[in-house]
């Protein structure tokens, strides 16, 4: 997988950067840079006087993230009690003139790193972090919505339409839409529930601690929701085999899902992921994200192995 650019605190137009300074209350002594997988923008280990602080910044330069860094402040607002993330400290979001709108948000430090790849050991700590996140049960009133509202239906347009470009995932899914169309149907009633749900689970918003201990946390909680507690495991295994880690059914095996979760429920909650992805790739990437849609083909071809065979072909 490609990522975006590393930019550095120095990248940072100077009124942004005098006023991160002023919100921490003391200029920035030393800095460090890190990728933030596919999105732009600055995600940066701040030292002062007064501590360490994790900040990201980006500005209207990729509308969508920009909307989406927005949308993570309103989500880690309303994080209930325990979910494993970061400790939120504040942000801000403003347009400084010639130097554009940015938003920049603020999280206390921790001594954690993404995973290094996808082997065993690494797939047994990505699969207990997302069960500790379904583990959070979201409460009543909470502006967290349910998953099941989201946009699941592309199965179904693209059987209605059957777009040419569909041809790219390989014949049989041309001539089987339908049928996948089918065993999608029945996602949005399956998905259902109040756990807490990340709603993008990767191995770069995947954090652990450096030395072994507990406290692993995810960040980027732009897309979290609340549903069935299953929901966290199974939506990230097609990252898994996208970034070349074991296939689906090979996770499944070495990792059932709790409480006894049918490879039916699997199929379709898949089958619906593909279809999104499959539409999303159709079209053009967003300004400052090149690399999204090569990511979204690879996780929808994962996605299309495992619905094939479930689906007796």
């Amino acid at each position: 997988m490609s990522h975006a650019p590393v930019p550095g605190w120095p990248d940072l137009p100077p009124p942004v950067r005098e006023q991160i300074s002023m919100r921490l209350r003391a200029p920035v002594l030393v800095w460090s840079a890190s990728s933030n997988g596919l999105l732009p923008g600055l995600t940066a280990r701040l030292q002062t006087s007064m501590g360490r602080v994790l900040v990201h910044a980006v500005n209207a330069t990729s509308p969508l993230a920009h909307a989406m860094y927005r949308r993570e402040i309103e989500v880690v607002s309303e994080l209930p009690a325990g979910a494993p993330a970061r400790q939120y400290l504040w942000s801000f979001d403003e347009d400084f003139g010639v130097y554009d709108s940015w938003v920049v948000a603020a999280y206390a430090d921790a001594d954690v790193r993404p995973l290094a790849g996808w082997d065993g050991a690494d797939v047994a700590r990505a699969i207990a972090l997302a069960q500790s996140i379904s583990a959070t049960t979201v409460p009543d009133g909470s502006a967290l919505e349910p998953v099941e509202d989201g946009p699941w239906d592309a199965c179904e347009q693209l059987a209605t339409e059957h777009p040419a470009e569909l041809a790219a995932y390989g014949p049989w899914l041309a001539e089987h839409i339908d049928t996948v169309a089918a065993a999608a149907a029945g996602a949005r009633t399956l998905m259902q529930g109040n756990a807490l749900v990340h709603g993008g689970l990767g191995r770069e918003c995947m954090m652990f601690p450096a030395d072994g201990t507990d406290g692993a946390l995810a960040t980027e909680w732009m897309g979290a929701g609340r549903g069935a507690p299953w929901v966290n495991q199974v939506e990230m295994l097609s990252v898994i085999e996208a970034e070349g880690g074991p296939t689906i059914a090979e996770v499944l095996w070495r990792h059932p899902l709790p409480g006894g979760v049918p490879d039916s429920t699997v199929t379709a909650y898949l089958a619906a992921s593909m279809g999104r992805l499959i539409s999303r790739s159709f079209v053009p990437a967003p300004p400052g994200l090149p690399h999204v849609r090569s990511q979204q083909r690879a996780q929808a071809l994962a996605c299309l192995g495992w619905v094939r065979h479930h689906l007796g072909y």
